[in-house]
């Protein structure tokens, strides 16, 4: 029986009021309109991968389990909040070269908002997420449970940096990661750490320094 911290791949099918949000499968996300990359999810269950109702909904089912679940908006992208609707003056953004059109999603400071109206040289825009406050429909197919070391690697790798196909070697019992991206301190420590919390035993390939000998003395 799967638990927190086993590693699995799912296919799955998540709809609100009847209308498919995402997917796992491409031939369906193409028929209903969804643009992107569709491919079955791999994911370590009870780290946050994915929201908390499905999450929890995998701890006790098994490899070839299918099920369906309702997930309230508490465990899933939470409520809507009218704090999180905020307004700002259309001649601002327009002098950041931003068109506000309703219905457009703009990143403001790192921040995805809705445009909700354009009114009076005034912009409303909606912060919370497209399905805050919303019950989530889920069809889930666990398709592998994964036991291999360097795919739990390159799942991690991928959540947490969005780094896909690392270098993995093993010297002895430990696995070595070099990757190409130039990665900050606190983030490969961090990386490192949920590893070593997982029974992974890997760590970053250390960067050699360089060393000036020192001039010879002359005598």
């Amino acid at each position: 029986m799967l638990q927190k911290d086993d590693f699995v791949q799912i296919e799955y099918e998540g709809r609100s009021n009847g209308k498919l949000f995402d997917t796992s499968n491409a031939e369906l996300a193409k028929k209903e309109g969804l643009n992107g990359e569709f491919t079955p999810l791999e994911l370590c269950i009870g780290r946050n991968y994915v929201v908390k109702g499905l999450d929890e909904s995998l701890i006790g089912k098994k490899e070839g389990d299918e099920f369906e679940v309702e997930i309230s908006p508490e465990k899933g992208y939470g409520n809507w909040e009218s704090q999180r609707v905020k307004v700002f003056s259309l001649k601002d953004l327009i002098a950041n070269k931003i068109n506000p059109i309703p219905g457009l999603y703009i990143n403001m400071g790192g921040v995805i908002g809705m445009v909700r109206s354009v009114t009076s040289g005034r912009v409303r825009m909606d912060f919370n997420h497209p399905l805050a406050g919303k019950t989530l429909d889920y069809k889930v197919r666990i398709t592998k449970i994964i036991n291999d070391a360097k795919e739990k690697i390159n799942i991690l790798l991928n959540a947490r940096l969005r780094i896909k196909n690392p270098e993995i070697t093993q010297e002895g019992e430990k696995y070595i990661i070099a990757v190409k991206e130039k990665l900050p301190e606190q983030l490969i420590k961090a990386a490192e750490k949920e590893m070593a919390d997982l029974k992974i035993n890997a760590e970053f390939k250390k960067e050699k320094t360089e060393t000036t000998p020192e001039k010879e003395k002359k005598e």
